[in-house]
């Protein structure tokens, strides 16, 4: 980008050092407003992810795994509720002993978490600064259903009686479907707020307002300049250069 924007600028300039100098050193975002350092982490991200967020926990923690072997240990032997053979018995039933903490997911979910770290150093927030950091935070939770599903329904489980099956798979496919449940929230939730979204643009219906009214009155005369003004709040909220060219394309003499 160096050699075009300094091109189109006039100077020598790289754009990504000129934005992290004034944003950084000169600090001038915070003009534009300032949040808690911890605004992120507790309204940014669970405000973007909705009640899938309870389920990124899940992705590093074998929790499930644990409960689902404890429910199957217990219905088996119910004096070997007790002792710590009981919390070996449950992750070899499920592959064997492995740690309480799952680390394969940190080396791709660390750079996300200094990611956000590092901005929430920023006075000024915005949620779409971290937006990048949202798909792999989206692969955490369907790690985290992954684990919920493989121990809802257990390769290795082998019940002689129905009745045991039922009661030793209960608990595991009541988290499998509170898990889907928070997918099933979420997915409403997020379709609520493009909704509502969608509307929240009143300088975009206020110029497409303008098009029908010039379209089908004949307010514009021949010859003659027109200046209308787009101030501020009506540029952030949908007036932009293509609703503007429809207006300049269909009605020449409109200035802006």
């Amino acid at each position: 980008s160096v050699p075009l924007d300094s091109i189109l600028w006039g100077k020598l300039i790289w754009p990504e050092g000129v934005v992290l100098f004034y944003n950084t050193v000169e600090n001038k975002s915070s003009d534009w407003g300032i949040s808690p350092w911890h605004w992120y982490a507790t309204r940014a991200l669970p405000r973007a992810m909705l009640f899938s967020a309870l389920v990124v926990p899940l992705a590093f923690i074998r929790l499930p795994e644990i409960v689902a072997a404890y429910v199957h240990t217990s219905s088996h032997s119910p004096q070997a509720r007790t002792g710590s053979k009981t919390t070996r018995g449950m992750l070899q039933f499920f592959g064997g002993n492995q740690p309480l903490l799952d680390s394969m997911l940190l080396p791709f979910i660390f750079p996300v978490l200094a990611f956000i770290c590092l901005y929430s150093f920023l006075p000024h927030k915005e949620m779409r600064f971290i937006f990048p950091s949202l798909p792999m935070l989206n692969v955490a939770v369907g790690m985290g259903i992954a684990r919920l599903h493989a121990c809802a329904f257990p390769k290795r489980l082998k019940q002689k009686r129905e009745g045991q099956r039922s009661s030793t798979r209960f608990l595991p496919l009541l988290f499998y479907a509170i898990g889907l449940l928070m997918l099933l929230l979420t997915f409403i939730g997020t379709c609520v707020f493009i909704t509502i979204s969608s509307k929240n643009y009143p300088g975009g219906e206020a110029i497409t307002k303008l098009q029908e009214k010039i379209g089908t009155k004949n307010i514009i005369e021949e010859g003659t300049d027109y200046h209308i003004y787009v101030d501020v709040a009506s540029a952030m909220t949908g007036v932009s250069l293509f609703t503007q060219r429809e207006l300049i394309f269909s009605r020449p003499g409109i200035n802006w």
